[in-house]
């Protein structure tokens, strides 16, 4: 029997070396915000750096118990951080240096404003450094007498007053030293006594007996210096200094690989991420075979596998197996603010890889061949949709006669049209369609309840209450025809009237709800047009013997692609 329960490791909480729940725990090189950071990075933070060889072989993941004390923990080390930082000030603060609490307020606003609430330190609510500062003066410490040696200065014992003044740049120290007793001070050498009457002779006020030389950040500058590589700005060169010790550190940074035997060293995170995740894969699913890069991509390749659907997504209730593939989808569908614009047209997109492939739709390099027959294509979605259409073998066949299809959609149009069952559940406002009565009555519901900052009509979701009233919302017309064409769908009507007339457009047009809408389409005559020179032909046959003269027979095996998709 065995003394030590050791068996699963490591794959165990990182933190007590539970394996219970291991298939739910969370990787620890997820990002956090009260850890400023990964979980890992807050770890190694508190405990010591691992080697790069050994790295791997310790736990990746932490239970969900563990990771609520960790960020307990974590607050509560980050409080106590900002306490001391806060005494730090005032000390500053009784050398007549107001740089670090002006600092602090800015850096620690927030966390600083809730220490003062939670230790009962402040009373009024948003408050400022100046505040403190204007304040300062009367409080019983700014009295007492303190010493001051810092390399290279004077070593002076005394009761520092001060008289703080506004100036454009910000607040200006002006220092009036008295000490108790005149031969308590170390009479400096002559080049420093003239240095204190330069100084003071520029400010117009008398010379001192002796001068505080500030140590936090040292002389405050004229004008602020402006960082070239982020929007960091500073009075002074001192942390200005520091600031662009940071930025030489990350550009230093190397990534070298973990993996045994590799000697790979990255310069970006992201080009790391990338050499494990496609030549380093020894994480093997026992249910598929496929290798994956990492014991988090193997867990969440697990999930997939169960089909649990238990992250449910708040705003349209769709269900995914995996937290990644929920986050995905409302990062991409609910709160896609950033648009990726198409260089040639203009045309806006809310991924930036689908947005390459329609830049490249616009070009005239056909990079995609299909390796079954002559056909080549511009980008990989429209190589796909051939093999799909044209050499798949997935066949979807009809459950009431012997039709079958390449394509789900393809099917469900022909049991519409063929033998008259709903198999298409269409939303009447924004054209969504659904494949029950009961997933239409949930989306139907967010209709009449929106989310704030949520259009009740496109379900579209905002940052502000600005952006929600001057959005373009849905319109209705009776039809898709523009130019003498039935585009047939309201994506490709919007994007013909943007790109061929230059108007953005959000049209849908609402069906007849007594027909199926696989009715409609069979009845619904397709637009056969040369990708070239745009003529209109009434079938498909006609358009190909045209594509061979107007192309030539060397280019239009590739346009053919291009025209059946």
């Amino acid at each position: 029997m065995t003394l030590f329960k050791f068996n699963n490791f490591p794959e165990v909480c990182r933190l007590c070396m539970s394996s219970d729940s291991y298939e739910t725990m969370i990787p620890i090189g997820t990002e956090d915000p009260v850890f400023e950071g990964s979980i890992y990075d807050f770890i190694t933070a508190i405990t010591f750096v691992i080697s790069d060889k050994k790295a791997h072989a310790f736990p990746q993941m932490v239970c969900s118990e563990c990771l609520e004390l960790l960020k307990f923990f974590a607050k509560y080390r980050n409080k106590i951080m900002t306490l001391h930082l806060l005494m730090n000030s005032i000390v500053e603060l009784k050398r007549s240096n107001p740089a670090p609490i002006v600092d602090l307020f800015e850096s620690r606003k927030d966390m600083l404003r809730a220490l003062f609430k939670d230790l009962d330190l402040c009373s009024k609510k948003d408050v400022l450094a100046q505040d403190l500062i204007d304040e300062f003066s009367s409080y019983v410490m700014s009295d007492v007498p303190v010493s001051i040696k810092e390399e290279g200065e004077v070593m002076v014992k005394m009761e520092p007053y001060c008289t703080l003044q506004e100036t454009e740049n910000g607040i200006t120290v002006e220092l009036v030293v008295e000490a108790n007793r005149p031969d308590s001070i170390d009479v400096p050498p002559e080049e420093n006594k003239k240095a204190v009457v330069d100084s003071t002779t520029e400010r117009n006020i008398s010379p001192n007996p002796a001068k505080v030389v500030r140590r936090y950040g040292g002389r405050k500058l004229a004008e602020p210096l402006h960082c070239s590589k982020c929007e960091y700005v500073s009075y002074y060169k001192r942390n200005f200094e520091t600031h662009q010790l940071k930025h030489l550190k990350r550009v230093a940074r190397q990534y070298k690989c973990k993996e045994v035997g590799c000697d790979a060293v990255f310069e970006q995170r992201r080009a790391y991420k990338n050499h494990c995740e496609a030549g380093h894969k020894s994480f093997v699913c026992e249910l598929c075979g496929l290798l994956c890069s990492n014991s988090n991509a193997l867990l969440v390749h697990k999930e997939r596998h169960m089909k649990k659907y238990s992250y449910i997504c708040r705003y349209c209730q769709k269900a995914y197996n995996a937290k990644s593939d929920l986050r995905t989808h409302v990062r991409i569908t609910h709160k896609a603010n950033t648009k990726y614009s198409c260089e040639t047209c203009g045309l806006d997109f809310k991924r930036k890889d689908v947005r390459d492939d329609h830049q490249r739709a616009h070009g005239d390099m056909f990079e995609y061949p299909c390796n079954l027959c002559a056909g080549k294509f511009k980008t990989a979605p429209k190589l796909r949709r051939h093999r799909n259409r044209v050499h798949g073998n997935v066949k979807h066949s009809c459950s009431y006669c012997e039709a079958e299809y390449t394509s789900r959609d393809k099917l469900l149009d022909h049991i519409e049209y063929a033998h008259g069952i709903q198999t298409h559940f269409l939303c009447d406002i924004c054209l969504q369609l659904f494949d029950s009565q009961d997933k239409l009555d949930k989306h139907k519901n967010r209709h009449d309840n929106p989310k704030d900052l949520e259009c009740a009509i496109c379900l579209r979701l905002f940052e502000s209450e600005e952006q929600t009233r001057d959005h373009l919302c849905i319109t209705y017309r009776d039809d898709y025809i523009c130019c003498d064409l039935d585009l047939r769908h309201h994506s490709r009507y919007n994007r013909h009237m943007f790109i061929k007339h230059g108007i953005k457009t959000n049209v849908r047009v609402k069906p007849d709800l007594g027909q199926l809408l696989g009715y409609i389409r069979a009845k619904r005559k397709r637009v056969e047009s040369c990708p070239k020179c745009e003529q209109i032909f009434p079938t498909r046959t006609k358009k190909k013997q045209h594509m061979d003269e107007c192309v030539g027979v060397e280019d239009s095996s590739h346009l053919k692609g291009v025209c059946d998709t």
